[in-house]
């Protein structure tokens, strides 16, 4: 004859798949949730566009002179002619020869010194370049941010 009693509550199965989902989920919303990375995320995306108004103030006075401005005609003084209302913080300009220049700004995100870059030759900002703008060991200077 069966006993006739009910059992209530979980099995010891039932309490472990629980734990372990919650678990998962805490670990996964505590990575999207993580303050400093998404600081910095916000941080890359206003160095990525502190290069795109250099860029446009250069291309403007591109336009207006006929020639790229040098090295020293586009920094935090000359402001790029003028073309510049300010001159972003940790941008740095350079003149390469008549045919292309390069913007960089530190990155936020690597840990590596790369930059982030704007090149005129395509005319497109990359992300973990070297200190050139370019390709190098343990650098992949790929196009876009974040």
């Amino acid at each position: 004859m069966k006993n006739s009693q009910f059992t209530y509550g979980f099995t010891l199965i039932e309490l472990l798949i629980v734990i372990s989902i919650i678990g998962i989920m805490a670990v996964v919303l505590i990575g999207v949730l993580n303050p400093d990375r998404q600081r910095n995320r916000a941080s890359e995306v206003v160095n990525a566009e502190a290069v795109r108004k250099v860029g446009s103030a250069v291309e403007a006075f591109t336009s207006a002179n006929g020639v790229y401005p040098a090295t020293a005609d586009c920094d935090s003084v000359d402001l790029c002619g003028g073309y510049l209302s300010s001159w972003p913080a940790g941008v740095t300009y350079t003149y390469v020869d008549s045919t292309h220049y390069y913007i960089k700004i530190a990155s936020l995100l690597a840990t590596n010194s790369s930059y982030i870059c704007y090149k005129s030759d395509t005319g497109k900002v990359y992300k973990d370049c070297d200190s050139s703008c370019a390709v190098a060991t343990g650098f992949t200077c790929v196009e876009g941010v974040l």
